[in-house]
Formats: structure tokens, C-alpha cells, sequence
């Protein structure tokens, strides 16, 4: 961790799928589906990434902590989490720039108090449903800060810091003055000028 910048976790919760990374990193370093399941007769239970490594999905038991897009399941959301947090930590601990497998023997734990949280939630999520995810978020894994809001905020944010050069096709950015320089004014000698009539 850096001296004086604090590392942020991005957590996309999607009710499909959860993608997991660092701040400022192109791509998500993790990405599995927000799920538990379970053969029936075996205990063996498969917690999100694991379920990766499953050879057999055709009679398993799929459990998923959202429906119709909101977490109904605090428990099993927070189990998922902690698997994904510690498959995060596995994979930074893997290499800096490497991911770490589904099937990857390296154990970590992230160290959530050194860490903020960036995670995504439904458009016109409940009070009552954000409230369980700040706890779970402050009580349950300790983070510093947390910043929940919908996907599509994040997304505005970022095109919104884009200059405005790189949102235009190739043919008009040819085309297109600068925005950020204003354009010279022609100026005409004072003899030029004519004078205005009453």
C-alpha cells in the first residue's frame, strides 16, 4: 500500500456475476458467478469462483442471494464476498499484475481495514437493502469508506473525465477546433471601424 493513497476494492455485484478488481486496473482480476451450489447427497459446497472449477452443474443446487436484481440474502451475499475477497488477495499475491486461478494453492486474506470499497447496487435500491450491505460492508469485514451506487454512475464518471476529442469519430475530430482553446477573434484597426449611426 502506498504512503498517503488509499487502495480501493471495486466490487461489482451483479445478481449474475460479481467482478472484482483494484481501483485504476483496466480489467476486473476476478470474475464469477454470485451463486453457492451443491451436488445433491455430497457436502462439498461450491462458493462463487470455486464453482468454476465444478465438473458437473447439471444436478447441482443453485443458491443466489438476489432476486429480481436486489439482495434478499445477507448471509450467503457475505459468503460469496469473503470467497471473492480472498481469491482477490490470492491473485494480487499471485503477481502484481497476475490473476490467480480458480484452482490456485496460494492462501491470502484481505486485510479489509486497510482498504476502501467501491460497489455497484440496483437502480432504486431499497433503504432497508443498502442499509444490510453497509453493514455487512463495515461490521463484518471492517473496511474504511465505502461508496455505493449504481452501475450506470460509475460509468458516467468515467466517459465524463474523457476529453472530448476522444469521443468524437476520427472525421470530425479533424474537423472539430479544440474545445479547450478558445478561438482568436479578428481584430480590426480602429480605421476600419465604422461609426455608428444614431
Amino acid at each position: 500500500m502506498q504512503h498517503g493513497h488509499q487502495r480501493v476494492v471495486v466490487l461489482d455485484n451483479g445478481a449474475g456475476s460479481i467482478k472484482i478488481g483494484f481501483e485504476g486496473e483496466a480489467n476486473p482480476r476476478l470474475v464469477f458467478p454470485n451463486c453457492t451450489a451443491k451436488a445433491k447427497g455430497e457436502r462439498q459446497l461450491y462458493v462463487g469462483d470455486a464453482l468454476l472449477q465444478a465438473r458437473e452443474l447439471g444436478g447441482m443446487v443453485i443458491r443466489r442471494p438476489h432476486d429480481r436484481g436486489f439482495m434478499i440474502n445477507a448471509d450467503l451475499e457475505r459468503d460469496i464476498w469473503q470467497k471473492g475477497f480472498n481469491s482477490l488477495a490470492a491473485a494480487a499475491a499471485g503477481g502484481a499484475g497476475g490473476s490467480a486461478s480458480a484452482g490456485s494453492k496460494i492462501k491470502a486474506s484481505l486485510e479489509c481495514k486497510h482498504y476502501s470499497l467501491l460497489l455497484t447496487e440496483p437502480l432504486f435500491n431499497f433503504d432497508s437493502v443498502r442499509a444490510l450491505a453497509e453493514e455487512v460492508v463495515f461490521e463484518e469485514f471492517g473496511f474504511n469508506s465505502l461508496l455505493a451506487a449504481p452501475a450506470p454512475f460509475f460509468s458516467l464518471q468515467y466517459v465524463c473525465r474523457l476529453p472530448v476529442q476522444s469521443l468524437l469519430p476520427q472525421q470530425q475530430q479533424q474537423q472539430t477546433p479544440n474545445a479547450y482553446q478558445p478561438q482568436q477573434q479578428q481584430t480590426s484597426s480602429p480605421q476600419q471601424q465604422q461609426p455608428l449611426s444614431p
